[in-house]
Order: structure tokens, then C-alpha cells, then sequence
């Protein structure tokens, strides 16, 4: 390896520059690389060509990773990450998962109980910016919604009954979780028969310490 300059600092800047070469290659014909640290006063460092071939296989490997991590977010993908104790952070959310299926559940029990106010109330357990996407689209605030539930006729065994519930991300006190949900009405003879089926967004914000509801959004799920 030759060195041409006072000191080299591996902080540098790293270019590459071509130079004719009397070595002859099959990659690049007759000219070679030299790889050059911008040191300032025309200093460089020159690799052999043994040299050279494993800093452009390095080099290589590097850009493909970068590429795949950016197709990867242009996909909608999450690389896999893991926690400081080198476990997975998923390995960390079941006690979390079971809590808000639970606040879940409540929720669902408050909407078919009309329970406007108090513990365990719609009115308590929604944060005063909640807001609904309903399966047609609307978007309806916490008002709006209380009042819905409140001309709503509910009975015993009917209502919504959410399953498969997963966190899907988490961002401090704010908690994204999906679940499936059946709705179940009464058909012309009186009978329970699910009556809707939809893939529901949840949103969830650690409020005082206590975990409220910000929202969600509804997806109705085509019949086959």
C-alpha cells in the first residue's frame, strides 16, 4: 500500500478517481482506481489492485442493503428491529396487547349499554378529539358519535364483537392496533345472525397514565 501525503485521517471524505493503471483489468480495461482521501495539499492513498477489489465488493454490498431498506419503506414494509436485550420488541407488547383489548372490550360495552358518562363511559374513556371513520366514509367527532349510539336500539346479544386484536405500532403513549369485528343484529324471525363483518383500525393515547381511545377507523369486509 502506498501513501503519498503526511498522515491520513479515515474520517475523510472517500472519493474515487481514475488513473491509467499498469496493471491491466478486467473489470475497467486500462484504466484502474485509485482511491483517493481528499486530505487537502493533493495528498492521497493509493490501494493495490488486490486492495481495490475488496473495497468496491464492500462498497457494492453497502448500496444493495441501502437499496433494499428503501424499497422496503417505499413498500410499506417494517425491516425487522430488535430491542436493546436483543429480543424482539413484539416479545414486549402481550401485556400491552391484553391491556388495550380489554379498554377494547369496555369500549364496546359502553357503546352497547349507552353509557354516555361515568366510569367506563363513552364519555370517559374517549379522548374530546375522538373521532370515527364509519364503513361508507363519514367521519364523525366523539359528539356525534355519543349521539348515534344514544338513537341506537340494541339488544341483549347484539352489537359489536371485535376478535384478533394486534398491536401494530406504538409511538410513545400513542398505541395503533388492529382487530376483526362482527356486528350481529336480529334477522326478520328475531334470531342473532352477524349482520356485518369489517377489519377496524384502533387508535389508543396514554392519557394521565391511563390508557383512552383517539379513535378508529372502520373497513367493511366484502361478502364473497
Amino acid at each position: 500500500m502506498e501513501a503519498r501525503g503526511s498522515g491520513v485521517n479515515t474520517d475523510q471524505e472517500i472519493t474515487l478517481v481514475p488513473v491509467v493503471a499498469p496493471e491491466p483489468s478486467a473489470l475497467h480495461g486500462d484504466l484502474d482506481y485509485r482511491l483517493a482521501l481528499q486530505l487537502g495539499a493533493g495528498a492521497t492513498v493509493c490501494l493495490s489492485w488486490r486492495e481495490k477489489q475488496l473495497f468496491l465488493a464492500k462498497e457494492e454490498f453497502r448500496m444493495k442493503f441501502a437499496w433494499v431498506a428503501i424499497l422496503y419503506v417505499l413498500g410499506g414494509f417494517t425491516m425487522p428491529v430488535l430491542a436493546q436485550d436483543g429480543t424482539p420488541k413484539s416479545a414486549g407488547n402481550a401485556a400491552l396487547e391484553k391491556e388495550l383489548y380489554t379498554v377494547e372490550l369496555k369500549w364496546m360495552q359502553a357503546e352497547h349499554d349507552k353509557k354516555m358518562s361515568g366510569p367506563e363511559s363513552m364519555g370517559e374513556m374517549w379522548m374530546d378529539d375522538f373521532f370515527d371513520v364509519l364503513p361508507g366514509g363519514r367521519v364523525v367527532n366523539k359528539q356525534e358519535m355519543m349521539d348515534m349510539m344514544g338513537k341506537a336500539d340494541p339488544k341483549p346479544g347484539t352489537g359489536a364483537f371485535p376478535v384478533d386484536f394486534k398491536i401494530r405500532a406504538i409511538y410513545g403513549n400513542v398505541v395503533l392496533a388492529t382487530d376483526h369485528t362482527t356486528i350481529k343484529g336480529l334477522d326478520a324471525n328475531g334470531k342473532i345472525v352477524p349482520v356485518r363483518e369489517m377489519n377496524v383500525l384502533r387508535m389508543f393515547v396514554k392519557d394521565k397514565g391511563k390508557w383512552r381511545v383517539a379513535g378508529a377507523g372502520l373497513v367493511p369486509v366484502a361478502t364473497p
